[in-house]
Order: C-alpha cells, then sequence, then structure tokens
C-alpha cells in the first residue's frame, strides 16, 4: 500500500496533496484535534472539529486531494483556532468511509490574580507548558468598585464594578489579553478601590454551558457595607450660618448617599421661638455632589429624603453640610445613611 502523511498545523490547510510515482488516491484518514472543520473539496465532505477516526474512501479515485480549513462548517458553526495540530494520511487502497468519533477537548486554564484592586494585568498569555496556545475565551471576576476594559486584538470591552463569571469569547488567533484599571468607566462613572481583587482566567477552549457574549452585570449592591452615621445634637449660631463635615473622607473610596434626616430643634431665648427657618444642602467637600434636603422651618420641623439610586460623591471626598438661616438659636439633629465603595 502507497500512502503519505503529513501533521498540519490549527487553522492551515493541505493543498494539491498527491502520492509519489502518480498512484491515485483511494482514501484519506484524518484525526482533527482542532477547534476547526475542514473541508475536501473533491467530494464535497466536511470533518467536524474534535473528532478522531475520519475516514472517507473516493470514488472514482483521485490523482490529489485538498484538505482546507474553512471558517464556517455546513451548520454554521464557525471555527475556532484551538487544539493541536491535525494529521492526516492518503492512501491508494480504500479504508471505508466513517465520521469518526466526536470528543470533549480538555480546557488548559490559567488564572492570574491583580496584584491589587487598582493595578493592570498586562499582555497575559498561557505559560509552560501551554505555551503559544490561542486564548479562546476569558473570564473576568471584579469583585471590586473598578471599571476595568479588557484589550485583545486591538479590541477592547469593559467589565463593570462587582461584575462576576463575566465570559467573552475571543476573535481567532488571540494570543495575549490586558486587563487595565480605569479610574472611569465609559460613561464617566467614577472607580473606587473598595473590595478584593480581580482575576482574569484564560481559556484555550471555548467553555459550554455559559453565555460568552460578555453581558454587563448588575451592580451588586450586597458587597458594600452599609454603615450608619449620626452627627449629634448641635446648637446652631446662624449670625455666620454654619458648616461642617457629616462623614470624614476615605482614601481611594466613594460615598453613596442613601438617606438623610434633619430635624429641627428651638430653643427658648427670653421665650422666643423662631417664626423663620433654615435652608440646608448636603455635597461632597469638592462641590461636585448635591442632595438638597430643602427648607426646615416651624410649619415643617423635620424633613426626611431618600435616595433609591444613590447620589455618588466624589472620590474620597467627605461628606458635609452646610446650612443658612434667618434666625438664631436653632438646633439640628443630622442623620444620614450611605455606602462606602
Amino acid at each position: 500500500m502507497m500512502n503519505d502523511t503529513v501533521v498540519i498545523q490549527v487553522g492551515a490547510s493541505k493543498q494539491s496533496w498527491n502520492l509519489r510515482g502518480g498512484y491515485q488516491i483511494a482514501s484519506i484518514l484524518i484525526d482533527n484535534p482542532t477547534g476547526c472543520w475542514l473541508f475536501i473539496p473533491q467530494d464535497n465532505t466536511y470533518v467536524r472539529p474534535f473528532t478522531l477516526g475520519f475516514a472517507h474512501t473516493f470514488s472514482p479515485t483521485v490523482a490529489r486531494v485538498d484538505v482546507l480549513f474553512a471558517a464556517i462548517g455546513p451548520d454554521t458553526t464557525e471555527s475556532v483556532i484551538i487544539g493541536d495540530p491535525f494529521t492526516a494520511m492518503i492512501a491508494d487502497t480504500p479504508v471505508g468511509n466513517s465520521e469518526g468519533q466526536h470528543f470533549t477537548p480538555i480546557i488548559r486554564t490559567r488564572a492570574i490574580n491583580a496584584a491589587t484592586v487598582g493595578s493592570n494585568i498586562t499582555n497575559a498569555a498561557f505559560i509552560a507548558p501551554n505555551v503559544g496556545r490561542y486564548i479562546a475565551a476569558v473570564r473576568v471576576d471584579n469583585p471590586n468598585g473598578a471599571w476595568r476594559q479588557l484589550t485583545y486584538g486591538g479590541l477592547t470591552a469593559y467589565i463593570p464594578p462587582y461584575a462576576i463569571a463575566w465570559y467573552l469569547r475571543l476573535p481567532n488567533n488571540i494570543l495575549t489579553v490586558s486587563l487595565n484599571f480605569l479610574a472611569t468607566g465609559p460613561a464617566g462613572e467614577i472607580s473606587t478601590q473598595a473590595g478584593d481583587v480581580a482575576t482574569l482566567t484564560l481559556f484555550d477552549q471555548i467553555p459550554e454551558g455559559v453565555d460568552t457574549s460578555g453581558k454587563p452585570s448588575s451592580f451588586i449592591e450586597h458587597f458594600t457595607p452599609v454603615l450608619i452615621a449620626v452627627n449629634a445634637t448641635q446648637q446652631v449660631p446662624f449670625t455666620t450660618g454654619l458648616a461642617g463635615t457629616l462623614v470624614a473622607a476615605i482614601a481611594n473610596r466613594r460615598m453613596r448617599l442613601l438617606t438623610l434626616d434633619a430635624r429641627l430643634g428651638f430653643s427658648n431665648v427670653a421665650g422666643i421661638y423662631p417664626v423663620c427657618g433654615l435652608n440646608f444642602v448636603v455635597q461632597d467637600s469638592s462641590g461636585s455632589g448635591q442632595a438638597l434636603i430643602g427648607r426646615l422651618s416651624p410649619a415643617k420641623p423635620s424633613s426626611e429624603r431618600a435616595y433609591p439610586a444613590g447620589v455618588d460623591f466624589a472620590l474620597g471626598a467627605s461628606v458635609i453640610f452646610s446650612a443658612a438661616a434667618d434666625w438664631a438659636d436653632l438646633l439640628m439633629l443630622l442623620s444620614i445613611t450611605y455606602q462606602v465603595i
């Protein structure tokens, strides 16, 4: 029996293949441990990805054979440039016909942890013994308040804060990816460094049973501890107005205001009660975030606000209040509920 065997790299083709001596080709055998579809145009035949023991007999025999990489299979599924090189053998004698045995490939992975919440993972790739393997998909676990950007092959994707099990299928031929910290998200959202470090996991095969479209996860509120702070009752001398700190700044953290409660009391100075009130504003120390609680007066001695979406103050800013009134000797009790994120 005259035969010839070749080993072809993942994603490559073997064209105009013939037997020495002018022998006619009667059959072909292929082991295809790749994620690629293979196409034999002489008989319009496809070989599935991850298939061993494929056999095909040509009738009539042919002088040459092409084994071509096919980007898309007959069922419209795409090839993925992953796996090991495929092996093919042509022979001058028939071997029968078989679609071969499909197998589930062993998925090789590599998990990489960021050094800190605010650090980058640059040019992540497979290491020994899997050096040179293409990255078919990635998973990002980002249990912190930071926005991140995944870069791969000149493309980018954004991962929101507190996104867990975020998967993305990558294009073919990607050898390295980077996961970078962003100070602000794609719509100007502020990142914080609260929480734990991010983890980037590389896959050399497409993981099954998960959504690999890179859908953004919603902000997971239960990762952020809720803190309560209540200021003591204060005597307010409004001859010069009043300003004070409700929550001291915390480095690399952002305050999210949830509720704010102000209650007005009156002192009895010579039997005189104020007939007017005060305007009350809460903002961060940079002056950017504001939450106006309104005007307190004898007719409305208390006011409480809830902010369902939260009011986010600037990164690393303290939360302060300021008030101005047209009467003196007022008492005010302030209560604030907030998250540190």
